[in-house]
C-alpha cells in the first residue's frame, strides 16, 4: 500500500472556494426577491377587493397559507424551486471543499511526518 499522498489541487478548491461564493450570492438574491414577492402579495391581497372574501380583506393566516407560497398569480413557485435548486448546489460544494480541506490537512500531516523522519 502506497502511503503516499499527492499534492492536493489547490486549483480545483480554489474553483469550488469561487463557486460556493457565486451560489451564496445567488441564495441570497432569490431569498431577496422572494420576500419581495411576498409583500407585495400581502398589500395587494389585503388592497385589492378582488381577493377580499365577504368583502373583507382576506386573513393573514390564510394569506400565509395560500399566496404566500405561490403568489397570487404562480410567480414564485419557479423562484422557489430555483431556490431549492441554488440551496442544494450549494451544500454539495460546501460537502465538496470541507473534504478537499480535510485531504489538505491529512496531506499537511503526512508531509510533517515525512521531513520528521528524514531528519
Amino acid at each position: 500500500m502506497d502511503n503516499n499522498l499527492n499534492s492536493p489541487d489547490f486549483e480545483k478548491m480554489d474553483e469550488i472556494s469561487e463557486s460556493i461564493h457565486k451560489l451564496q450570492q445567488s441564495k441570497l438574491l432569490l431569498e431577496v426577491e422572494i420576500k419581495e414577492s411576498e409583500a407585495d402579495a400581502v398589500m395587494e391581497a389585503r388592497t385589492n377587493e378582488k381577493y377580499f372574501i365577504n368583502g373583507k380583506p382576506p386573513a393573514m393566516n390564510f394569506i400565509q397559507e395560500t399566496y404566500l407560497f405561490s403568489g397570487l398569480n404562480g410567480e414564485l413557485v419557479e423562484k422557489r424551486r430555483e431556490l431549492a435548486r441554488v440551496t442544494a448546489d450549494l451544500e454539495k460544494a460546501k460537502r465538496s471543499y470541507y473534504l478537499f480541506k480535510q485531504i489538505v490537512d491529512a496531506w499537511r500531516t503526512q508531509s510533517a511526518n515525512a521531513r520528521s523522519v528524514s531528519y
